[in-house]
């Protein structure tokens, strides 16, 4: 605890740079590890629905039938950004083409049925 705070201490610019660096390092070591990115932070609901752009009712709906990834703690319902992604790209629907040359590989024997 600091009593007097009306001392005043000169040193030259270098050596106080140097005992706030190792001030500021020894504050960090605290917090290395602890850290997560963005990404690795899982969703709430309300940013669930503005990333695949859905109703927030609509994912209570998905939820409530076990059809979109979530984890839930206790009341609470977290997302896997990841998850989603992967869960919106599963139901991605065949274009015309594809569909038609599907048919055509069929049709000439060509795809494994």
């Amino acid at each position: 605890m600091i009593k007097n705070m009306n001392r005043m201490i000169i040193m030259p610019e270098d050596e106080f740079i140097n005992i706030m660096h190792s001030i500021v390092r020894e504050e960090l070591k605290g917090f290395q590890g602890a850290t997560t990115t963005a990404s690795d932070q899982p969703l709430t609901i309300d940013q669930a629905a503005a990333f695949i752009n859905r109703p927030k009712a609509s994912i209570y709906n998905l939820v409530s039938k076990r059809s979109i990834p979530h984890s839930k703690q206790g009341k609470r319902l977290y997302f896997d950004k990841e998850q989603l992604r992967a869960w919106v790209k599963s139901g991605a629907v065949k274009t015309t083409a594809e569909i038609i040359n599907e048919a055509d590989d069929i049709l000439t024997g060509k795809a494994n049925v």
